[in-house]
């Protein structure tokens, strides 16, 4: 047999085998030992910080899933995690709120009011009928790529708006986010599909997810894409600035940085607010339209141009030595990331 067909048998026994642990013998001595004599794995560390021996009820689940800071967006947090919120292990030694959360808490409800004012003032400004419309149509495509990056930016403030206030309320609470192991290094990137021994396929595969989480419409997949493909090209980028010499070194000049910062900020801008035209308008016939008045300007520059660029300055640049290349992780390089 294939590997790819022993892998597609020994995923759906798995499948099965969890299927009937779950429901047979969920939540008992002999569901652990079945477990680990099928699945042939143990714990890794962060899964033990986060299991549960005791399964939940209806009611817990219930208060779990509807619980107000996941509802309305994110963050997410274990069961583990929220039941030590139930039982008061985040409040002071009065069984009150920490001080300490106190005016970070407001700090974020205010920001999220004050974004959620900007995004509607904005949707009267720039409605969604204006990509449509003769006056936008008639614009050069400076203005046109221009006005939609703006509307782009009041639009996504709806979306900061939810967010600030659910972080604000999950701070009182003491569930603020933690995605940093104890070294400081991101906790949660990809981890669920780290199986895959791929970075770029497991952010794929997410990405993937996301749209179909969000539905069905094709303008979903094609801004997921984009992503994407502007994720693999700003790699590209920095994995260029790290082996050329002094390339890195230059942009860490106190006089270049404020150029280096500003054309980060105008590719991000303009980069997504093409894509995000395709997610906002959402069905094909009124995105459609702007997109190719715009020349599909992102894909060509993400997907054509600069492949082939990448693939020519690849080639012809100079090379740091490999010795001198790994020891050089300077500050510089990581500096300039921050800034692009």
């Amino acid at each position: 047999m294939s590997s790819l067909g022993f892998n597609s048998v020994h995923a759906l026994i798995g499948i099965l085998m969890a299927y009937g642990i779950t429901n047979f013998i969920g939540g008992t001595r002999e569901s652990v030992i079945a477990a680990h004599i099928c699945f042939l794995e143990t714990l890794k560390a962060d899964q033990k910080k986060t299991a549960i021996k005791e399964k939940p009820g209806l009611l817990e689940i219930a208060a779990f899933g509807l619980f107000y800071t996941g509802t309305f967006a994110g963050p997410q947090f274990t069961l583990s995690k929220f039941r030590a919120y139930v039982n008061g292990d985040w409040l002071d030694e009065n069984g009150q709120p920490k001080q300490s959360a106190l005016m970070p808490s407001l700090g974020r409800f205010i920001g999220g009011c004050t974004y959620m004012v900007l995004n509607q003032w904005g949707a009267v400004w720039i409605p969604d009928t204006f990509f449509n419309s003769q006056e936008f149509f008639d614009m050069s495509f400076f203005w046109r790529w221009t006005w939609t990056m703006i509307w782009f930016r009041l639009t996504m403030y709806r979306y900061c708006a939810m967010w600030l206030i659910t972080e604000g309320a999950a701070i009182l609470n003491g569930l603020g986010y933690n995605g940093k192991d104890e070294e400081g290094n991101d906790s949660h990137i990809f981890r669920r599909l780290r199986w895959m021994g791929s970075k770029a396929g497991a952010h794929l595969t997410t990405l993937g997810y996301l749209a179909i989480w969000h539905g069905y419409h094709l303008g979903y997949f094609l801004l997921f894409l984009f992503e994407f493909g502007c994720m693999v090209a700003q790699e590209q980028l920095y994995a260029l600035i790290d082996r050329t010499p002094g390339w890195a070194e230059f942009n860490a000049k106190p006089a270049v940085r404020p150029f280096i910062w500003l054309f980060g900020r105008l590719t991000v801008m303009y980069s997504m607010g093409f894509g995000f035209l395709c997610f906002g308008l959402v069905k094909t016939k009124f995105w459609i339209g702007p997109l190719k008045s715009l020349f599909f300007v992102g894909f060509v520059v993400f997907f054509g141009v600069w492949p082939i660029v990448h693939y020519i300055l690849k080639k012809t640049l100079p090379r740091k030595p490999k010795a001198a290349s790994t020891e050089q992780k300077s500050n510089a390089v990581t500096e300039n990331k921050k800034e692009l």
